[in-house]
């Protein structure tokens, strides 16, 4: 399966606070950002126990050449897929509902993870 063309154009501000915040005056510390792309493939918007599940992006290629774009999530309706969107019921098809996951990508020093505002979107 190739995803090639996906781009999105959200705006995402992380709010991450490293696990050890600790600092001698003076001092300094350093944290690396990570991105999980795994996340592109949760069961949840909402749940911390969100499963990976990739049936409904793997089904979603009605041409069946290999190339899973955009539009082709677009047309897939998001309730026969029993995807959880939790409080955001304006989001009805698989295009918006990933893109919304775009938005849970980024961690902090690996597994920290970091809040955001699906509301603002």
């Amino acid at each position: 399966m190739l995803f090639r063309s996906w781009a999105f154009s959200t705006t995402t501000a992380y709010a991450c606070e490293p696990e050890d915040l600790t600092l001698a005056p003076g001092g300094e510390g350093r944290s690396q950002l990570t991105v999980h792309g795994d996340h592109l493939w949760y069961d949840s918007l909402i749940s911390p126990d969100a499963e990976l599940r990739g049936q409904p992006i793997h089904g979603a290629d009605a041409d069946a050449n290999g190339d899973i774009t955009l539009d082709e999530l677009a047309a897939v309706p998001l309730a026969p897929t029993g995807l959880d969107v939790g409080p955001y019921s304006d989001i009805h098809d698989l295009a918006a509902y990933v893109s919304l996951l775009t938005q849970t990508l980024g961690h902090i020093d690996g597994e920290g993870h970091c809040q955001v505002d699906l509301s603002a979107r």
